[in-house]
């Protein structure tokens, strides 16, 4: 002990290996005296002969990351003693010892070692070892740096079981996925896929989302890069079958313009693709507008229902029109309540690819679709060519980035004078509300009560309703919700949640409000008579954004509600907006975050002023229901495009 210190303190570098090599057995305490100085001397990492195998864990390690740091720092000084990195990849597994020293060590000189030779340590590694997840972020960096020639043959089941590996890089993933496109199985492809390019929810700052889309997209166009001219599947119902899981749909929930990763979903299945209908058969009019909607919601008591009916219902009674609904699902009873007869309605369940015949069967002028990228088999209905015009509106109010949707159908209450920048397909702004909604409180004969206590809430606390589900919320919606908090200590925000998402959402918003939870209540989704009691209970209602409410906003306005928006630039964050400026209500319109807050606390705090402007609400509510303007701008723009078929 003491001659190794000696040796030591006078870097008599020789003779400390020397002196080791002759010991019969290497006293721990010497080899940690050892490990820990850090040696210039460049035969010290050979002295791995010395029988360390009979050292603890513990000192193994230590031994093993000090030989990589002094062969670090001689590679760092001549290049030609990065061949050494292979005999200690030998110690590692010969003393059964994982060292992130040696693992970045590597990767710092994996263009000068043999990939072959790298790959068979890193895969005996990690089938021999239990690999931590920090040594596993540094393993996957080394693989997506080995050669493609070498990684080809990598182990499937490593994907398998690595793919939702939080540290696992997307470097290695689309190395793997190049590679290997010609003959990866189906289901591995799609594991990839949605691992590079599905979109996350939830996240704790507007930097993770911007983040989540630029990695999303520089995946888009690198896998698009890959797979041009790669005819993966050979029909429309193995797409449908299998790549549903596949999804562009939370992105419209990021707050901005996400028209270029609608285009390269689309760009995606058509190169995954050929079978796609691009043109149609020469088309011959009829003495009627034949008109298509393609719709899974149209049918139900749903939002896109709401919003689309009255025009559908119109369009039926017109005798200028003949209108067909396609869908998979038996007409409601709100359906059948509104319509009086289901007589127009297609109810298909089949193949796709039989669906599609039949829909090119039907010889439609127009096909309408209310809800594009809300069901996948429709949306892949969308990107073929069924008629001479298409056209898409708000039921999920993004634009599609097909590139055979002709037009989005909307309105100039909504829309701002850049609009047409949020969409691939052209923009039609009507001189409406673009809808005839109806009063969904009179065709139910609900008279909504006030009566908190049945919701177990008291008369003194300040009720602020935020009308949105946890997967479109976005983080400075909540931050705004915190700022309010700070001013307004009687303050509770009501969120309504589908029960199974109850104790994710809860978990995610401890993490903004913290020990203010209390402040928090999540309520189950509810019946409509039961949601409306209820909506008449609170005292304010907060039009979330960047995504805002539409039929929400509705339902609130219908028990005269005010509700505080800040509008957004696209159209999902512009409905409250463009309601307000139907009825010629502008007070709760924001034009800043510290504006909507203000706004907030002066109407929960001033019941007289708060008053005035229920009533004000209350007076010109009808302006929203059943507006026949909508009917009049919908047919008037049906017969325009009718006309424009050549």
């Amino acid at each position: 002990m003491l001659d190794i210190q000696k040796f030591i303190d006078e870097k008599k570098h020789i003779e400390i290996i020397n002196h080791i090599k002759n010991l019969d057995f290497v006293d721990e305490n010497a080899l940690n005296i050892l490990a820990k100085v850090y040696f210039d001397y460049e035969n010290f990492y050979l002295s791995y002969n010395l029988n360390v195998n009979l050292l603890s864990t513990t000192y193994k390690q230590i031994y093993l990351d000090n030989a990589c740091l002094t062969l670090n720092k001689l590679i760092q000084q001549n290049m030609s003693y990065v061949d050494n990195v292979y005999e200690l990849c030998d110690i590692s597994i010969q003393l059964n010892i994982v060292s992130f020293e040696l693992l970045l060590l590597i990767y710092k000189t994996i263009n000068q070692l043999e990939n072959n030779k790298i790959y068979d340590y890193i895969k005996t590694l990690y089938d021999k070892f239990d690999v931590t997840d920090m040594n596993k972020n540094i393993l996957f960096k080394i693989l997506s740096e080995i050669d493609r020639n070498t990684i080809t043959n990598y182990s499937k089941e490593f994907i398998k079981k690595e793919i939702n590996n939080e540290n696992i890089s997307d470097d290695f993933l689309l190395n793997y996925l190049n590679v290997n496109k010609k003959s990866i199985n189906i289901n591995t492809l799609l594991l990839l896929l949605t691992k590079l390019i599905n979109p996350q929810t939830l996240f704790e700052s507007k930097n993770d989302i911007i983040n989540d889309y630029n990695r999303c997209l520089n995946n888009y166009k690198k896998i698009n890069d890959m797979f041009q001219n790669i005819n993966f599947f050979s029909n429309i119902d193995i797409i449908n079958k299998t790549c549903d899981i596949i999804t562009s749909y939370y992105f419209c929930y990021y707050g901005f313009n996400c028209i270029e990763i609608y285009k390269e979903f689309n760009k995606l299945l058509n190169n995954l693709s050929t079978c796609f209908i691009k043109t149609i058969n020469k088309h011959i009019k009829t003495n009627k507008i034949k008109i298509g909607i393609i719709s899974v919601f149209i049918t139900q008591e749903h939002s896109v229902s709401n919003d689309r009916l009255g025009i559908i219902k119109s369009l039926i009674l017109d005798d200028k029109f003949d209108v067909k609904i396609i869908t998979n699902k038996q007409p409601s009873q709100f359906y059948n309540q509104i319509m009086n007869n289901n007589d127009n309605v297609i109810v298909y369940t089949g193949l796709i690819s039989n669906l599609i015949s039949k829909i090119i069967d039907l010889d439609f002028d127009i096909i309408l679709y209310p809800d594009i990228g809300m069901y996948f088999p429709y949306k892949l209905l969308t990107m073929h060519r069924l008629a001479p015009i298409q056209i898409n509106t708000w039921g999920h109010s993004e634009t599609s980035g097909i590139d055979t949707i002709d037009y989005f159908i909307s309105s100039t209450y909504y829309e701002p004078e850049n609009a047409q920048n949020f969409y691939t397909e052209k923009l039609i702004k009507l001189n409406s509300l673009c809808t005839y909604y109806y009063n969904r409180l009179i065709i139910k004969n609900i008279h909504p009560n006030h009566n908190r206590y049945l919701f177990g809430m008291t008369k003194n606390q300040h009720l602020y309703c935020c009308m949105i589900t946890e997967f479109k919320i976005h983080p400075d919606f909540i931050e705004t919700l915190i700022e309010i908090l700070e001013k307004d200590k009687l303050a509770i925000f009501i969120f309504i949640s589908f029960k199974i998402d109850i104790d994710i959402f809860t978990s995610y918003l401890e993490i903004f409000f913290k020990n203010n939870m209390h402040h928090v209540k999540i309520f189950e989704m509810m019946d409509f008579t039961k949601y409306m009691n209820f909506l008449n209970c609170v005292d304010i209602v907060l039009d979330s954004y960047p995504f805002g409410g539409c039929n929400s906003t509705i339902d609130a306005f219908n028990v005269n509600k005010i509700v505080i928006t800040l509008p957004s630039e696209k159209l999902s964050g512009r409905f409250s907006y463009g309601f307000y400026k139907k009825m010629n209500i502008l007070e709760p319109i924001c034009d800043s975050k510290q504006d909507y807050i203000n706004k907030a606390i002066f109407y929960m705090n001033n019941i007289d002023e708060r008053v005035i402007l229920e009533n004000k609400i209350k007076e010109n509510k009808h302006l929203l229901f059943e507006e026949i303007e909508s009917v009049n701008n919908w047919k008037d723009m049906l017969i325009n495009l009718y006309n424009s078929i050549v």
